[in-house]
C-alpha cells in the first residue's frame, strides 16, 4: 500500500471502535494490535515506517500484541491490510478528553480575540501540569547553577533549526499552522527562550581527576511530543543536585563522575507541542525545519524526525526504518546530520570526525581506537568509562542498539527496577538513531529507555507510576559508569549498613550489605528476532569495602567483607572498619560485591561521621 493508501478513507474506523459517548472521530486511538503473522508485523512496521508510531507490548503464548497509540490514516491503513487491531474505547476516550485541554479547539472555526487567547485552557495548566516546558526548564537551571555553583552549571549545546533562520517561532508556526490555530498563539510564542539546545552539567568541580571521570549524558526530548522523557530527565538531575550531602549515593555520584543531561533536544518541536498543536492527533514530533521538511498536503506535518537524522544507518537498506516522504512521520531529512540540532548534539557529545575517521573533543572520548584486536581493527572497550541514555516515551522498553557491544546484562538490570522488557529492538525498524550513532563512533554503552504508558499520560500517573522505577534504574546505571558493560553483570550491592552512623575517631565501626547477584529481567525478545542474551546469576563470592575512594582503586587496601549468609544468588557480607588513622569529619564508607569468576558489581556507599 503507498502513502496515499494510507491517507484514505476513514470509514473504517468510525464503525468499529468508536466510543458511543463521543460525537466526533477521535484524533488519537488507543489500540492493541495483534501479530498473528509475520505478515502482521511486516504491516506494522510499515505503517510505523510512516507514522512514527510507538508501541508498548503484551506477550502472548501463541502471539504478540503491540499495544499503540496511533491516529486515524494509521489505524485505517492497518485495517485496510486485514491485521486486527482492537481499540481501546475507554483509553482513547480518555486520550481525547487530555487533547482537548490542549492550546485552541480544532473545530473552532473563527479566530479568537486576544483576551480569548488568555482565557484558551492549556494541558501545562491542567491535567499536564507537571511536564515542564523549555523556558520553565531554562530557568531552573539557571537556579541549580546559580544555588550550586560548585556541582551545576549551564551550558550551550548549539542551535534549533529556528535560530539558524533568524527568526522566531511564531513567524514559523504561521507559515505552516491554519489561520485559527496559529492566531491563537501567545503573543510572545518563541521570544522568552534565551538559548537554543543547552546542557545542564553535574559534577563535584573541587574532586581530583576530574578529567578522567566516567561521564554518563542523558539526552531526551529529541520527539517533541514525549512530555515524559524530558520531566524524567530533569527530576533525575535535581535529585542528583539537591541530594549531594545528604543522600550518600547522591553525593558519591557526583564525586566521582560527570553527568550532561540535555533535557529538551528539539526545543522548537517542543515549543510548538506546549501550544497544543496536533498533527493527526500525536502531538508534534520532528523539528521545526518547514523547508527541507515541507508537507504540501498537511503543514502541520512538516518537519525532519531527529532521531532518523543522524550518520549511522542514515537512509539505511532495512525498509521501512525511516522515510524519504516529508510527510512523514519519520522523514529522515535531505542528508545525515542535516539538522542544526543533530549537528549540535554530535558535536557536543562525539565532537568533531577527524580524518582518521575518529571523533575528538566531545564530552564522551572515542576509545575504539585505543583498543585494536588481532587484525587491528577497532573493537567497543568491555570496560568503556561512561554511558549514554536517550530518554523517549512511551511503551515501557529498554533497548540497545543492534550489535550494541555486550550492554544486554545493563539493560536487564534495569529492566528489573522498571518492569519493562529489555530487547534490542521494537516492532519495528529505525536507522539513523541516536545510540546507534554513539556506540558506532565512539565504542560508548549506549540505551534507549521507552518510558511511561502513553503520549498523553496525567501527571498523577507518571508521578506515582512512572517516574520513581525509572529514577532508580537510572541511579543504578550511574553506579556502573566506572564500566558499565562489565559492573552490571557483578553482584548488586542493594545495601549498605554501619553499626553507628557517627563514631570517635579510633572506634571499630561494623559494616554491614546486602547483596544480589540475580536483579535481572529476562526477555526473551520479539518474536522473528534473534535470542537476547540472558544474564544468568552470578553467585556473591566476597565483598569489598574502603573509604572516600572506590574498593577497586589500586591505591588502597580494601576492607575484605565475609558472607555470612547466602540466599540463592544473595549474600549478607559483614566487616569491621578501625577508624584510628581517619581523619576527622564526613567520610564515604563503599562496599563493592565480587562473584564467581572475579566479575565485580555496582558499588554503593553510605556516610561516616568521625569526632574528633
Amino acid at each position: 500500500m503507498g502513502r496515499s493508501g494510507m491517507r484514505s478513507t476513514l470509514c473504517g474506523v468510525a464503525m468499529a471502535g468508536l466510543p458511543t459517548s463521543m460525537h466526533e472521530v477521535p484524533a488519537t486511538w488507543s489500540a492493541r494490535v495483534v501479530l498473528n503473522s509475520a505478515h502482521d508485523a511486516a504491516m506494522l512496521a510499515r505503517v510505523a515506517g510512516h507514522y512514527g508510531l510507538a508501541a508498548g507490548s503484551e506477550s502472548g503464548d501463541r502471539h504478540e500484541v503491540a499495544v499503540v497509540e496511533l491516529g486515524a490514516h494509521a489505524l485505517t491503513a492497518l485495517r485496510n491490510a486485514g491485521v486486527a487491531v482492537e481499540v481501546d474505547e475507554m483509553e482513547t476516550a480518555r486520550i481525547a478528553r487530555f487533547q482537548t485541554q490542549q492550546g485552541p479547539s480544532h473545530a473552532s472555526p473563527s479566530v479568537p480575540s486576544r483576551s480569548q487567547r488568555s482565557a484558551v485552557p492549556n494541558v501545562f495548566q491542567s491535567v499536564a501540569a507537571c511536564y515542564r516546558g523549555v523556558s520553565r526548564i531554562q530557568t531552573d537551571m539557571e537556579e541549580l547553577e546559580r544555588h550550586y555553583p560548585q556541582l551545576a552549571r549551564v551550558t550551550l549545546v548549539g542551535q534549533t533549526w529556528s535560530q539558524r533562520q533568524a527568526t522566531t517561532l511564531r513567524d514559523l508556526a504561521t507559515r505552516v499552522l491554519p489561520a485559527r490555530w496559529a492566531a491563537a498563539l501567545p503573543d510572545r510564542f518563541g521570544h522568552g527562550r534565551r538559548y537554543g539546545i543547552v546542557a545542564l552539567v553535574l559534577g563535584n568541580r573541587m574532586a581530583p581527576r576530574r578529567r578522567a571521570m566516567p561521564r554518563m549524558v542523558i539526552t531526551a526530548g529529541l520527539h517533541a511530543r514525549e512530555l515524559a522523557s524530558s520531566e524524567a530527565a530533569m527530576r533525575f538531575a535535581e535529585w542528583l543536585v539537591r541530594g549531594y550531602g545528604q543522600d550518600a549515593t547522591a553525593t558519591w555520584l557526583l564525586d566521582h563522575n560527570e553527568f550532561h543531561f540535555v533535557v529538551h533536544a528539539n526545543p522548537d518541536g517542543r515549543a510548538m507541542a506546549e501550544q497544543g498543536v496536533l498533527a493527526r492527533g500525536g502531538g508534534w514530533r520532528k523539528n521545526l525545519n518547514v523547508v527541507d521538511g515541507h508537507c504540501s498536503a498537511s503543514p502541520v506535518d512538516s518537519g525532519v524526525d531527529l532521531n532518523r537524522n543522524f550518520v549511522h544507518g542514515w537512509g539505511g537498506n532495512t525498509p521501512h526504518a525511516s522515510s524519504n516522504d516529508p510527510c512523514d512521520e519519520t522523514y529522515r531529512g535531505p542528508a545525515p546530520l542535516s539538522e542544526p540540532e543533530s549537528q549540535a548534539l554530535t558535536q557536543y557529545i562525539a565532537g568533531i570526525r577527524g580524518d582518521d575517521g575518529e571523533y575528538h573533543g566531545g564530552v564522551l572520548r572515542d576509545l575504539r581506537a585505543e583498543r585494536k584486536d588481532g587484525d587491528g581493527s577497532n573493537v567497543m572497550p568491555a570496560d568503556y568509562p561512561g554511558l549514554y541514555v536517550d530518554l523517549h516515551s512511551f511503551g515501557g522498553w529498554i533497548l540497545w542498539p543492534d550489535g550494541g557491544g555486550g550492554v544486554s546484562a545493563l539493560a536487564q538490570r534495569m529492566a528489573w527496577h522498571t518492569r519493562y522488557r529489555a530487547t534490542q529492538r521494537l516492532h519495528y525498524p529505525v536507522a539513523g538513531e541516536s545510540t546507534a550513532m554513539f556506540r558506532a563512533a565512539l565504542g560508548v554503552p549506549a540505551l534507549v529507555v521507552e518510558l511511561a504508558k502513553s503520549f498523553y499520560e496525567p501527571c498523577y500517573e507518571f508521578q506515582r507510576t512512572t517516574l520513581p522505577p525509572a529514577l532508580d534504574a537510572l541511579r543504578y546505571a550511574a553506579r556502573t559508569l566506572r564500566a558499565p558493560r562489565m559492573l552490571a553483570r557483578g553482584p548488586d550491592v542493594t545495601s549498605v549498613r554501619l553499626s553507628a552512623a557517627r563514631v570517635r575517631q579510633g572506634e571499630v565501626v561494623t559494616i554491614a550489605a546486602s547483596l544480589d547477584g540475580d536483579r535481572y529481567r529476562y526477555d526473551r525478545g520479539l518474536r522473528g528476532q534473534s535470542v537476547v542474551p540472558r544474564n544468568l546469576p552470578r553467585r556473591v563470592l566476597t565483598a569489598h569495602a574502603s573509604v572516600r575512594v572506590m574498593p577497586d582503586d589500586t591505591s588502597v587496601r580494601p576492607i575484605a567483607l565475609r558472607v555470612i549468609e547466602r540466599r540463592g544468588a544473595a549474600a549478607e557480607v559483614s566487616g569491621t572498619l578501625d577508624t584510628t588513622h581517619l581523619p576527622a569529619g564526613r567520610h564515604l564508607v563503599f562496599v563493592q560485591g565480587v562473584g564467581w569468576g572475579g566479575v565485580r558489581g555496582a558499588p554503593d556507599a553510605v556516610f561516616l561521621d568521625i569526632a574528633p
